[in-house]
C-alpha cells in the first residue's frame, strides 16, 4: 500500500484533559513533539487491528484441516516449476 506524501492534519478533541496532560508530558519528557507521540500510538493501534484480524481468521480456520509441511513444500516446488 502506498502512503500519500502528502501531509494530513485533523483536529481530535480528546475530551480528556488529563490524557492530554500525560500526552503533553510525555512529548517533553522525550523531546519529541505531541504530534509525533500521537501518530505513533494511531499506527500501533492500527497494528493491532490488524492483529486482532490476523488472530480472528486463525480462530475462524482452528480444528480445520491440517496439511503436512512436506505436502505444502511440494506444492510450492511445483507452483515455482511452472513459472508461478
Amino acid at each position: 500500500m502506498a502512503i500519500a506524501s502528502k501531509r494530513a492534519k485533523i483536529t481530535v478533541d480528546l475530551r480528556d484533559p488529563a490524557l492530554v496532560r500525560a500526552i503533553r508530558h510525555a512529548a517533553v519528557e522525550r523531546s519529541r513533539p505531541m504530534q509525533s507521540i500521537v501518530a505513533e500510538a494511531l499506527r500501533k493501534w492500527l497494528d493491532g487491528l490488524e492483529d486482532e484480524e490476523d488472530a480472528a481468521v486463525l480462530r475462524a480456520r482452528r480444528g480445520g484441516p491440517v496439511v503436512p509441511w512436506e505436502q505444502v513444500k511440494a506444492e510450492i516446488r511445483e507452483l515455482e516449476s511452472r513459472g508461478e
